[in-house]
């Protein structure tokens, strides 16, 4: 009997405790979601872009380094402005003569008239507009092919130049549904 009440003491204690645990405990928690998120907007770097490209007075091409690297999958949106039009000299009566520039589109190599012409690219918001090419992978250098040409031999004597500003963006956004 001894052992019996024993037994029934600690169960009533067992019980007692299981109670006392589960009314501490508050019946219904607040569970609540935390967003995690984060944003990167798209950028392309140029890592090298020649400093000074010469022009020969002949028919030769002269061949420009241009790389860079863009954050995202796509094809970059590359302008091109000059700030004279064309390779002017102050001396000798300020001769402007015209260069083409290829980069890497559907432009032929040889037929010049089809290159991005730098007459074209000069003024309040003139500029030429070339793609230069397909998907591109992430965070990887790209190295297109670069190329001027002058379109007619240089006739007056002095030293010519011009500023062109390179400049490299992402895709524009496709424009909102109507």
């Amino acid at each position: 009997r001894q052992l019996r009440g024993n037994l029934a003491m600690k169960k009533l204690f067992s019980a007692a405790a299981i109670a006392a645990m589960f009314s501490a405990t508050p019946a219904f928690a607040e569970v609540e979601d935390l967003a995690i998120t984060g944003v990167l907007e798209k950028a392309c770097v140029i890592s090298n872009l020649t400093n000074t490209v010469t022009l020969q007075n002949s028919s030769r091409t002269v061949t420009s380094t241009l790389r860079y690297h863009c954050n995202f999958i796509g094809a970059p949106k590359v302008t091109l402005q000059s700030l004279n039009g064309g390779v002017k000299t102050e001396e000798n009566g300020g001769k402007l003569n015209t260069y083409a520039v290829w980069l890497n589109d559907a432009a032929s190599t040889t037929d010049y008239t089809t290159w991005l012409q730098s007459g074209d690219m000069t003024g309040a918001g003139a500029s030429a507009t070339s793609w230069v090419g397909g998907s591109t992978t992430p965070n990887t250098e790209m190295t297109p092919n670069l190329r001027f040409r002058l379109l007619n031999a240089l006739t007056v004597a002095g030293t010519y130049s011009d500023t062109l500003t390179v400049t490299i963006e992402p895709e524009p956004a496709a424009p909102p549904p109507v």
